[in-house]
């Protein structure tokens, strides 16, 4: 695909690209690939910001996957309290409540 045709070229991936195409891959219903593309980010060494942990949450949300929502929620938080320059957003928020509602997992 064209982006493995960018990264053999030499075209190294950025934040911003990785939180557009994980974007892409939720809206497609692509979730797998959206969770591969998170995970690759992180073994490249390149921090997720807010969008990142946005997209995510949304894969999370539509994939009714409550409990890794929860997780990257907390992860966020802790991070945050860590001194991290990332602090966990509305839409962060929002889709780890709307990935809990959708299995009834309110507390």
């Amino acid at each position: 695909d064209l982006f493995e045709a960018m990264r053999r070229s030499g075209v190294k991936p950025d934040t911003r690209t990785y939180n557009d195409l994980m974007t892409i891959c939720m809206r497609c219903g692509k979730l797998g690939k959206a969770k591969s593309l998170f995970l690759m980010m992180q073994e490249e060494q390149i921090s997720p910001d807010s969008r990142s942990l946005g997209a995510m949450s949304g894969v999370y949300a539509k994939d009714s996957d409550w409990q890794s929502a929860l997780a990257l929620l907390s992860q966020a938080r802790a991070d945050n309290t860590a001194g991290s320059r990332v602090r966990p957003s509305l839409l962060l928020y929002t889709n780890v409540i709307s990935a809990c509602a959708k299995e009834g997992k309110w507390e």
